[in-house]
């Protein structure tokens, strides 16, 4: 794509060297007004706009012209990289020798420097440009220009590295943004697979090489820029930190309520109280059905087992599981079950339940308030579940009733296809729960924590 005239491969390429004078004269404006007022305002201004053009210059016409000199003339690319090595304060021969070992897959034997006679004039040039606003404006040099350079370096050193970063994925090969207005401002600096695939390709035509980029494999694609995709790990640590607070509280909540049970299980007026509320608010809820259940899993209460002698007599024809990480309780439920004469008809299951990793042998599951783990997994199941939680989160759930305002308490049933199992009711009612099986996302339906599943 060679052109006749001074520019090598394009004349777009005017457009970069503007873009550099321009910045060039608006950074030494600054820094002589800063000069001239010598007030704190001024000089961090120039600081912040010399961080901002050693970002874009770094990584859009510097980056360009260390790849393909703009000019024919080697007298021209020589002084062009001088003025951009003035303007950023990095000779631009130090930062071609740095960029090419990237380009080399960065090998832990870094090569050897020859700075030839380009170099030295470049660094001359920055030292002697550093010492002449030292000497001339001790504070716009300290309070000024040395922040917004250190301030520079970091956002360069942002912008490599996400380059090849983005949500938690790294990518040797660049990652890619395809916005439009990054790229018209950044010269197409977007296209990181593709250059990284083609680097002696001119800017102009990296965008017609996505094709041939994604005919060798994968792109990697971000919809944000580089400078920007910090976001992605403040919002994964955020999510991360979150998660983790939701635990402690969820756990914290469980030994509370493990506490307050043992106020309710006595024998006598608050025992029958809670037995009565809970038949009722189980009953109505599994009512909702389209099928009632005939094998259910209820996840703890081998403290005492409240819910299982309230479906006893809701469901008296269904199979019941109860499972608790706690042999101690499962013992104490065995007990009290047995008393009551329905141990024959429960089976207990000494494990911990994970609503990611539970197995579908059952046609209903019943959670605890106190229950420990991931709450969103278990509404967005659908398989259907019967939650226990507080009487004001309803939690846009299938159907819910309260227990309780007295015990602040609801039951609520998760999310499930309503219209569509009671169609399959309908048509086909022994397809029901099989047909609701199918729809759960693969890897949700592998065996439980403990490694054992319910025995039939």
């Amino acid at each position: 794509m060679a052109t006749r005239g001074v520019f090598r491969h394009s004349r777009k390429d005017a457009l970069c060297v503007a873009m550099v004078v321009l910045q060039f004269v608006g950074l030494c404006a600054l820094l002589a007004a800063a000069v001239a007022n010598g007030g704190t305002g001024a000089s961090l201004a120039a600081g912040a706009m010399l961080a901002l053009v050693m970002c874009w210059c770094s990584n859009s016409v510097s980056h360009i012209h260390l790849h393909k000199p703009l000019f024919r003339a080697r007298a021209l690319n020589s002084a062009f990289s001088l003025l951009m090595s003035v303007m950023i304060g990095v000779p631009q021969r130090i930062w071609r020798h740095r960029h090419l070992w990237h380009h080399a897959g960065e090998p832990d034997e870094y090569p050897r420097l020859r700075l030839g006679a380009q170099g030295v004039l470049e660094i001359g040039a920055v030292a002697a440009s550093w010492l002449a606003l030292l000497l001339l404006a001790p504070r716009v040099f300290v309070v000024g220009y040395l922040p917004g350079y250190l301030l520079g370096m970091l956002l360069c050193w942002m912008q490599g590295r996400y380059e090849h970063k983005s949500a938690g994925r790294e990518a040797s090969g660049g990652i890619s943004c395809y916005r439009w207005l990054y790229n018209r401002l950044w010269f197409n600096d977007g296209f990181h697979a593709e250059h990284h695939r083609y680097p002696g390709e001119h800017w102009t035509r990296l965008p017609a090489r996505t094709a041939d980029v994604e005919a060798e494999g994968e792109v990697a694609i971000s919809r944000r820029p580089p400078i920007l995709r910090w976001f992605d790990d403040i919002a994964r640590a955020a999510d991360s930190i979150g998660r983790s607070i939701a635990t402690k509280a969820n756990l914290l909540q469980a030994r509370a309520l493990v506490a307050l049970e043992r106020l309710a299980i006595a024998p006598g007026r608050i025992q029958r109280f809670m037995l009565g509320t809970h038949r009722r608010a189980l009953a109505r809820l599994i009512d909702s059905l389209p099928r009632r259940p005939r094998r259910v899993r209820i996840v703890g209460g081998g403290h005492f087992p409240r819910t299982a002698i309230a479906l006893a007599e809701v469901l008296p024809c269904a199979r019941l599981y109860i499972v608790d990480g706690s042999e101690e309780n499962l013992e104490r439920a065995r007990v009290i079950l047995a008393a009551r004469g329905l141990l024959a008809r429960v089976t207990l299951v000494h494990a911990m339940y994970d609503a990611a990793s539970a197995d579908s042998d059952v046609d209903l599951t019943i959670i605890p308030l106190g229950f420990a783990g991931d709450r969103a997994a278990i509404y967005a199941s659908p398989i259907p579940h019967i939650v226990h939680d507080w009487a004001w989160n309803r939690a846009g759930c299938a159907a819910s009733t309260i227990v309780s305002w007295l015990l602040l308490k609801r039951v609520n049933l998760s999310r499930t296809p309503v219209a569509e199992i009671a169609e399959i009711a309908a048509s086909q009612p022994s397809e029901l729960f099989d047909t609701l099986r199918d729809t759960t996302p693969a890897g949700a339906l592998a065996a439980p924590v403990a490694k054992r599943t319910m025995p039939r």
